[in-house]
């Protein structure tokens, strides 16, 4: 049960943390490029997610509408993505406000 769930942590520590912290708003982004698996493809996690690379950033993605859309897109390989980003180091989360495939 437990390995079920901690993608859903994973996801909300990278989202901001637990409901009752502030989350700072990132900087509006829009930006297009290779979809990868932090998971599959780059072996830096230990469950699946979807991560953007754009000029050497990794860009996790994060939000309803990035996961309807790879539901339906899962073989996705180029997207466009609009929504707010924060940076902690070289790694960014990108809540995605709209996403299309490219």
């Amino acid at each position: 049960m437990l390995e079920k769930l901690y993608p859903v942590f994973t996801a909300l520590l990278l989202a901001g943390g637990c409901a009752g912290t502030p989350v700072p708003k990132g900087e509006p982004v829009s930006f297009t490029g290779k979809v990868q698996c932090a998971h599959c493809d780059l072996e830096i996690r230990s469950s699946c997610q979807k991560v953007v690379t754009v000029e050497g950033q990794l860009n996790f993605l994060v939000g309803k509408q990035a996961l309807s859309f790879f539901k339906k897109n899962p073989e996705a390989e180029t997207v466009h993505v609009t929504g707010s980003k924060r940076t902690d180091g070289k790694h960014a989360t990108v809540r995605v406000e709209k996403i299309e495939k490219r």
